[in-house]
């Protein structure tokens, strides 16, 4: 018989090298530029690009609570505290860079028509 295998990543580690503000497809978002360990990316940056989309609500000071955005920097809040202080949504996103996390993918955000939350790589801790 044939053995079949599940190659979809769960988690990996890696690290943060690059945290932008586009805009995109779809409005501003953050793109984090996160370089795993032992895994090659083929690409321009050899990395897993994570875009966080930005709510027409939101400011750089400013986020809706319950939005993409609103979850990814709880869930970063709960291994680096120091986020809590950072006074806009990019300079928290920034203390990341150069920081080495163990990366887990996880549904944030809401439900939007009939849409289901997105999955997003979320740092579960640091490695």
């Amino acid at each position: 018989m044939v053995e079949r295998t599940n190659t979809e990543l769960t988690t990996f580690v890696g690290t943060v090298t690059v945290v932008q503000k586009l805009n995109g497809n779809y409005g501003e978002e953050y793109d984090l530029n996160i370089k795993p360990e032992g895994i090659v990316i083929k690409g321009a940056t050899g990395c897993f690009h994570e875009f966080l989309r930005i709510s027409k609500n939101a400011t750089e000071g400013s986020i809706p609570e319950g939005s993409i955005i609103d979850s990814y920097l709880k869930e970063l809040e709960a291994i680096m505290p120091e986020v809590r202080k950072a006074p806009t949504v990019e300079s928290a996103l920034k203390l990341m860079v150069g920081k080495k996390f163990t990366f887990r993918k996880k549904q944030l955000g809401k439900a939007y028509k009939g849409h289901e939350a997105s999955q997003h790589w979320v740092p579960v801790m640091l490695a």
